[in-house]
């Protein structure tokens, strides 16, 4: 006799939904992920990110072919290529340890899923209208071995976007010290006097591509001091300008928070030479 299970009210064949039963991210979240810009039909920082996941595989001890630099630009490029990406996409390149076992698993070996879109637009766009903040402060993050990395246990984010559903809005996850931490999916900067102020890893922040880029290149271009620091609500307050930071969206600005109100002028720059920097990566390599 075949193997059922109660699906939303009905009987049904266990193998209608084998994908899900066999898949240790679904049933346990035990894997991590990718997000990646196309700029110009090319992953974007793709030497960064494989850099962060190999990094995140080795503290989950999950063996995958990505370990293989060659084999995630391959991979890369062929999904641009199957969704013929001319000009800018995004990719999501999931990897997750093969099924077997309950919390312990039967296997170390790893299997991966990639996947690609088109965006509508090539280049980076600063956001027209700035962002409200919110805090998020039911549930904070801790800071573990596995903070820098993007997994697909993702409640606390879930929970933290429920917060502030309305168009308009940017919540920040605080950690167990109470400090600002990130956003739903995106990094945190504030200027303040002409330094730029960043959650450091300490802090239990995800260790975001596009703020590596900003820490190690664009704040020179910018003539930028950069400091990973701790970050409290207080300096929302009194910060000069806020804004988020991600690998697909590049540099979102934030209007204001509480009664404070901010500038976006350090904003427009960044893009602005993000932009520059880009092209220039991507003829590069």
């Amino acid at each position: 006799m075949s193997q059922k299970v109660f699906y939303n009210g009905q009987i049904e064949d266990a193998k209608k939904f084998s994908y899900l039963l066999n898949n240790r991210a679904f049933r346990y979240g035990d894997g991590l992920f990718e997000t990646i810009r196309v700029y110009n039909g090319r992953p974007l920082f793709k030497e960064l990110h494989h850099k962060r996941l190999t990094a995140g595989l080795s503290v989950l001890k999950i063996k995958a072919p990505e370990a293989d630099a060659l084999y995630f630009f391959d991979t890369l490029q062929n999904i641009i290529a199957a969704q013929n990406i001319k000009s800018g996409g995004r990719i999501r390149y999931s990897v997750w340890r093969t099924s077997g076992g309950y919390y312990t698993p039967n296997s170390d070996c790893g299997v991966s899923l990639v996947e690609a879109q088109h965006l509508p637009q090539n280049a980076f766009e600063l956001n027209e209208k700035g962002f409200l903040i919110s805090i998020y402060k039911e549930i904070t993050k801790p800071c573990t071995l596995l903070s820098p990395f993007k997994n697909p246990y993702a409640q606390l984010h879930v929970m933290a976007g429920m917060h502030k559903r309305e168009p308009g809005w940017e919540t920040v996850l605080i950690n167990q010290q109470n400090n600002l931490c990130e956003g739903i999916s995106s990094n945190i900067f504030i200027l303040k006097d002409n330094i730029l102020l960043t959650p450091a890893p300490d802090q239990a922040c995800v260790k975001g591509i596009m703020r590596q880029v900003i820490i190690e290149n664009l704040a020179a271009v910018l003539n930028l001091k950069t400091i990973e620091t701790q970050i409290s609500e207080l300096d929302l307050q009194n910060a000069d300008e806020v804004f988020f930071t991600n690998a697909i969206q590049g540099v979102r600005w934030a209007l204001g928070f509480e009664k404070k109100r901010y500038y976006n002028t350090l904003s427009r720059k960044i893009t602005g030479v993000l932009n520059e920097f880009a092209k220039d990566y991507n003829t590069s390599r």
